[in-house]
């Protein structure tokens, strides 16, 4: 049985849960600095950060089972790691937030805590 191509836009969760082709560049996620306050990943238009982000939230989070088979499974494994909290706002909620109110009326600043 052939795996399936991910048709659309889908969480990392959800490719590596269904099975479906997956380029690994989960060796990269262990080769961001530790110590910086802020790492800025820039990516050009429909090239995957949704997914990118997805794919390091379930990787800080712990969520070891994912990452079977990825160059990132070696690190999950060692010793040193450990899970961190995960905060990840979604950007497109803030769309109608123009003033502090709407923002806590929309509940545009939860934060999701792993």
């Amino acid at each position: 049985m052939k795996p399936e191509l991910p048709a659309v836009m889908q969480t990392f969760e959800d490719l590596r849960t269904r099975k479906t082709i997956y380029a690994d560049k989960t060796e990269y996620f262990t080769l961001l600095p530790e110590g910086r306050k802020v790492v800025f990943c820039a990516r050009p238009r429909r090239f995957g950060k949704s997914l990118t982000v997805t794919a390091l939230d379930a990787f800080h989070s712990g969520k070891k089972e994912l990452f079977h088979g990825l160059s990132a499974e070696k690190f999950t494994n060692s010793p040193e790691f450990a899970p961190k909290p995960v905060i990840r706002p979604d950007m497109s909620r803030f769309r109608d937030c123009v003033s502090k109110e709407l923002l806590e009326k929309n509940n545009c600043l939860s934060e999701r805590h792993c």
